[in-house]
């Protein structure tokens, strides 16, 4: 499991423990407005479980209202909350730590990363404001990012694994692994037939280097053969030579043969 992720459900275990004991309404509005506030609780899908806090939904407003910010603080955003009528005002460390939520989430998608685009997400006015809600977010260790305030964008490396899946999300995210399963099988298709067609034209660049090799000895063993006919034409020409110069010489002193 990620470091992160351990992190966060050990800064949740003291609320499921006290879950079991929050069994009126305001115990268990309460408990989640404290563990929304606490420091480096950042899921939550387990606290919603508890029978207690789903009690909620069938309580007066004032306190089932709780229950939604913590779906909101578990899968949802800044603009959700910001959208959703009549929910609790926000503390400051819960303002904080729902737009570093946000992040999460925003960081996945490179369209959503320009300054502007972000602060309209996360409601910050400023250029200076967002960037020190990103650079909390970095020294957390929930993005790794480099901030390009000169082109207004952010470069996102990595996003830490710490948002909750939201209910019904499963197959949507099957959907999502199913197309990457195909583009990596296309890809991997793509670079096999990338390796076949270099292996084809490496045996084919050895088939003609073997054919020109053949042609080579072939040339250089006719050529020997032809240099070879022709010394001894020329050997057997030279000996038919001294031949009749001999004979030759011999009938011009008158001497020949008895």
């Amino acid at each position: 499991m990620d470091p992160l992720q351990t992190s966060a459900l050990n800064a949740l275990a003291p609320f499921l423990a006290l879950a079991t004991a929050a069994t009126s309404p305001r115990a268990a509005s309460d408990l989640i407005s404290q563990a929304t506030s606490a420091s480096n609780t950042y899921v939550f899908a387990e606290l919603l479980q508890a029978p207690n806090i789903q009690s909620l939904r069938n309580a007066e407003p004032q306190h089932g209202r709780w229950l939604k910010v913590l779906e909101i603080f578990a899968w949802g955003n800044w603009a959700e909350y910001q959208s959703t009528p009549d929910l609790p005002t926000l503390n400051d460390a819960q303002a904080l730590k729902l737009r570093l939520l946000s992040l999460l989430t925003l960081a996945r998608s490179p369209s959503n990363l320009t300054y502007p685009a972000l602060q309209s997400a996360v409601s910050l006015p400023t250029s200076s404001s967002l960037e020190q809600l990103l650079t909390t977010a970095i020294y957390a260790g929930l993005v790794t990012a480099k901030l390009n305030p000169r082109q207004q964008r952010v470069d996102v490396a990595s996003v830490a694994p710490l948002r909750d899946l939201a209910p019904n999300s499963v197959p949507q995210l099957a959907g999502i692994l199913a197309l990457w399963e195909q583009r990596c099988g296309d890809v991997l298709a793509g670079i096999e037939g990338r390796i076949a067609g270099v292996k084809e034209a490496a045996a084919e660049r050895a088939r003609g280097e073997a054919e020109w090799e053949n042609k080579y000895l072939y040339v250089l063993a006719e050529a020997e053969r032809k240099s070879g006919k022709r010394e001894g034409e020329v050997l057997e020409a030279g000996g038919e030579g001294k031949k009749t110069g001999r004979f030759v010489g011999a009938a011009g002193l008158g001497i020949g043969g008895r």
